[in-house]
């Protein structure tokens, strides 16, 4: 009987040395709970400004995907185009460049497919998106190219500049891969709405809608975009340590594909950087796990933070 007590003991004893360790290590390899932006419920849900674009001015009424238009417009955007532009805008004479010739023909379209047929052009750790960046100089010569026109009192040419303007940052904002896509959409959308707002008088729907618009919108950013994007954003290490809770809510429960794309890219640099121990292995386990992620955006995010490497972190840091 004592045999087996001892024996019993001996391997309760085994049992413990064995599985403590086990027990501490699962318990120092959890990430953080939320402190603060993922406590919030409305931040978790999709994006929704009170007034939409479509509603402050109301030009979209092609089913068509204005996609390969825009595609078209970035594949043969040159030195020569931007040159071409520029020279417009400070001279508006003569046939518009075919850059703004063809954001205007997409400018009535519903939809866009773009960066969804290129994830990578956008979803990755560069400073930069030359494609994106393409684009968005195009649609800023728009809106500048209707300025100018409305300036030598040519105000039925520069609407539909301001229009295609207009058009090219709600569909960018609609889409929405990563903040740089958003930003430039919202961008985008501002300068033509303000510069629309000059044409227009100031008693006429339009002008109405467009100034209750660019209100909203400020408001909008300032109150429910700006604090999550300075979370997730954030290299400052005590920020770092105090959200990295957050940053896995939003993640994976968040209802918006921007969010949940940059907190993905956002956990990929945990690996380097987190406070802890927990916040650094959960970070690895948890973007292991939105590899397989239904939203191929979220998966394609997950797949270049697991690929991150020491070199690529410390030239973004």
């Amino acid at each position: 009987m004592w045999g087996n007590l001892h024996g019993w003991l001996i391997s309760a004893a085994l049992a413990i040395l064995i599985l403590s360790p086990v027990a501490w290590l699962a318990g120092q390899s959890r990430m953080s709970a939320p402190t603060g932006i993922a406590l919030d419920p409305e931040n978790l849900e999709a994006l929704a400004e009170p007034m939409s674009p479509d509603e402050a001015w109301p030009i979209f009424t092609d089913d068509s995907d204005a996609g390969p238009i825009y595609r078209q417009v970035i594949d043969s955007w040159t030195d020569d185009a931007d040159s071409a532009c520029r020279q417009f805008v400070q001279s508006p004479i003569g046939d518009l460049p075919a850059p703004i010739q063809s954001l205007i023909s997409a400018c009535h379209c519903r939809q866009m497919s773009l960066f969804t047929e290129s994830l990578s052009d956008l979803i990755n750790y560069q400073d930069t998106h030359p494609r994106l960046e393409n684009l968005y100089a195009a649609g800023e010569w728009a809106y500048k190219a209707g300025l100018s026109l409305h300036q030598h009192g040519r105000n039925d040419a520069a609407r539909p500049c301001l229009e295609a303007a207009f058009a090219l940052g709600r569909q960018l904002h609609a889409e929405r891969l990563d903040f740089d896509e958003y930003v430039k959409g919202v961008q985008l959308m501002a300068d033509a709405a303000a510069a629309m707002c000059r044409i227009e008088s100031p008693g006429s729907n339009l002008y109405r809608r467009l100034t209750d618009f660019q209100r909203l919108m400020s408001d909008y950013q300032d109150r429910r975009v700006t604090p999550i994007w300075e979370t997730i954003s954030s290299v400052d290490a005590s920020v770092i340590d105090r959200t990295a809770g957050d940053v896995l809510t939003m993640a994976t429960q968040c209802k918006d594909r921007l969010w949940r794309v940059e907190a993905t890219l956002k956990l990929g640099r945990y690996r380097y950087d987190a406070g802890s121990f927990g916040d650094q292995v959960g970070a690895i386990h948890a973007v292991h796990l939105l590899t397989s992620d239904p939203d191929p955006a979220v998966a394609a995010a997950a797949v270049a933070a697991e690929n991150l490497t020491i070199e690529t972190y410390r030239m973004i840091r």
